[in-house]
């Protein structure tokens, strides 16, 4: 994760992946933009 704060300061946008069963891993605090999307919103998740 600190390689991805580093990094954060530099960029235009970012891609920002959510995992339901792991949850958001990635650091918040840049204001970056981030597109959403749902890659798998059918997927099992039991």
């Amino acid at each position: 994760i600190a390689e991805v704060e580093r990094v954060l300061g530099v960029l235009d946008g970012a891609v920002l992946v959510v995992s339901a069963v792991e949850g958001v891993h990635a650091p918040d605090a840049a204001s970056v933009p981030r597109p959403a999307t749902a890659p798998r919103p059918d997927a099992d998740l039991r």
